[in-house]
């Protein structure tokens, strides 16, 4: 997101979002596949999907910014915020019924499936009634584009500023950062594995 996060205003937020869907889309559908022929491409799969993410987050900023007046910005990004955590509240004790009930739901392969399904219709639901600008939507009225035309000042997006990203993460406090966090992430998931005994063999 450091990298996507300042050069996502120039793009259209409409396709650059269906691009992060799809490329999600495809890695969770993947990985079941490739979780049977190596664990380092079930990993690629896990890195394609984050990849995905660095996109769909920057534009889904951009496209509140182009949507909503400042003052209605914080409604819609505490919307988004709350839907991505009532997704996880729900997906979660589903993922852990189907990993445990192998046997009549096909094990912890279905979790993926299913999210490339819900990721499917989503993508089909953003490609009928989103648009990249008010202006360009066809169910919006000129009057209602004019309003939020004229609460939002559009003159900075789309430009690039000047913001050192390179620089700070190449300082000495950012990279100790960043190796201390994947040393806590590594940790974390070998006492997780160490713990729960979870093998992808086993569950297949």
């Amino acid at each position: 997101m450091v990298l996507t996060g300042p050069q996502i205003d120039r793009l259209n937020g409409k396709w650059t979002m269906a691009v992060a869907l799809i490329i999600t889309i495809i890695s969770n559908l993947m990985l079941p596949l490739l979780a049977a022929t190596h664990l380092a491409f079930a990993f690629s799969a896990r890195i394609l999907c984050g990849i995905a993410d660095a996109l769909l987050t920057p534009s889904i900023s951009s496209m509140i910014a182009r949507w909503f007046p400042p003052k209605e910005r914080p409604f819609a990004i505490g919307f988004i915020t709350g839907g991505r955590q009532i997704g996880s509240l729900l997906i979660l004790p589903v993922a852990g019924w189907v990993c445990s009930n192998k046997e009549t739901s096909g094990g912890w392969k279905l979790t993926f499936y299913i999210s490339a399904a819900i990721g499917t219709l989503t993508l089909l639901v953003w490609l009928v009634l989103s648009a990249d600008k008010p202006a360009k939507h066809c169910c919006v009225k000129s009057e209602e584009a004019l309003y939020i035309l004229r609460k939002i000042s559009e003159e900075s997006l789309g430009k690039v500023c000047s913001f050192p990203n390179y620089r700070i993460c190449l300082t000495d406090e950012t990279q100790r950062k960043l190796r201390h966090t994947s040393t806590v992430m590594c940790r974390s998931l070998f006492s997780f594995n160490l713990h729960c005994k979870f093998c992808l063999k086993e569950n297949e």
